[in-house]
């Protein structure tokens, strides 16, 4: 069977059920979304979801207050729900990313974020009981918050749907077809799916579907853990996220009695060779690194509880920095893969770019920039400001 459409869109996590929504408001309704699983059953649906705008690029930052607002606004423009919550980020620097941190901080600035120093001293007003005594810096970024990421990707594919778009759960794309030096459709166990354009939406899957069609993607995949630790019973619940460039975790609330820990070094993953073969847990090792991380800046969650964890998938580039838009080489083809852990914040700007490009509108963000195939021109994202830490830990 055979059929025919404006636009498929592969992969049903964040960022392919935004483009897909974002293209039927733009009256594109004529699309089918394909995803191998179900809605967000990939690192979408394992991923903490935090909304924040501190990056060492500006085209991130402004992309992530994108993000924000459009999540903040979530009422007023769409149905469904995202459980958007706001809720302050706290970040602290020692002296080994003491310049990252404050050109992070004055990226912001220029790009009108608000972010408010604090001293040191005061970390106690947010956190009580936090250590700061290996703190140079701390800074609050008030609008900071989450999402739950399931019901996000939920909403945006109903509301696809009311504008006539197709949804297509548990159907695999096994290959690219091309005819005439372009795209022209996908084909499925089910049959082909014919389409003008094609967007690669799949995260850690996208770089072996372009393969198929003779397009190399600079990804790697790579695991990612988390930690949910439980909030010892003597201590006041979490009011606030964490990102700590000293030890090199993060974590926010989640419900009153627990946290979600993850780390921010990148050393601390693992590459996977087989996104479909892949430890889901989190190890013994794992969650003790990141429990005495927490510990060492919160030396009040000592007796902190064990409520286990999960480990996801990364599709990263070597810039770290997404791939997004056309593919040069592919007419009709598009990614939006490479995501480095950025995706969900980021997935609303991603869903504006794509569409613009197709509908040939103006896009508020610079997609060039992104442009999937940036490394083989020798033109990589250059950021102002990237985080390193010395000491190798678990991974």
């Amino acid at each position: 069977m055979t059929t025919i459409t404006d636009a498929i869109i592969v992969g049903g996590g964040s960022s392919g059920t935004a483009i897909q929504c974002a293209l039927a408001r733009a009256g594109i309704g004529r699309t089918v979304l394909l995803e191998r699983g179900v809605l967000a059953g990939g690192p979408t649906g394992r991923s903490p979801a935090i909304l924040r705008q501190q990056y060492g690029h500006a085209e991130l930052v402004r992309m992530a207050q994108f993000g924000i607002d459009y999540f903040h606004s979530w009422q007023e423009h769409s149905s469904g729900n995202c459980d958007y919550r706001r809720i302050a980020l706290l970040a602290v620097a020692g002296e080994e990313n003491l310049a990252a941190f404050d050109t992070t901080l004055e990226i912001m600035r220029e790009c009108g974020a608000r972010v408010e120093p604090i001293a040191p001293a005061d970390l106690g007003r947010w956190i009580p009981g936090a250590r700061h005594d290996d703190v140079l810096r701390a800074a609050i970024e008030p609008d900071a918050g989450y999402c739950d990421p399931h019901a996000t990707a939920l909403s945006f594919a109903a509301q696809a749907r009311t504008h006539g778009a197709q949804l297509m759960q548990g159907v695999e794309v096994l290959d690219l077809l091309r005819s005439d030096g372009r795209v022209c459709g996908v084909r499925t166990a089910s049959g082909d799916i014919l389409a003008p354009i094609v967007i690669l939406a799949a995260g850690p899957w996208t770089p072996m579907l372009a393969a198929r069609a003779g397009v190399a993607l600079p990804i790697r995949t790579v695991r990612h853990s988390v930690a949910q630790l439980l909030r010892p019973a003597a201590t006041p619940a979490m009011e606030v996220m964490l990102a700590d460039y000293i030890n090199g975790i993060y974590f926010r609330p989640e419900g009153a009695d627990q946290c979600l820990a993850g780390s921010l070094r990148g050393a601390d993953t693992a590459d996977v060779a087989d996104p479909d073969r892949f430890d889901e847990g989190i190890s013994e090792d794992v969650f003790v690194e990141l429990a005495q991380r927490m510990v060492h800046r919160v030396p009040d969650w000592t007796e902190l509880g064990d409520g286990g964890g999960w480990s996801s998938l990364f599709d990263v580039t070597p810039d770290a920095y997404p791939l997004i838009g056309p593919v040069e080489q592919l007419p009709g083809l598009y990614v939006a893969a490479g995501l480095s852990g950025h995706g969900f914040k980021l997935c609303p700007a991603i869903a504006h770019m794509i569409t613009a490009h197709i509908t040939g509108q103006a896009s508020r963000f610079d997609l060039a920039l992104f442009s999937p195939e940036r490394f083989a021109a020798g033109k990589p994202i250059v950021g102002r400001a990237s985080y390193h830490y010395r000491t190798p830990l678990v991974a």
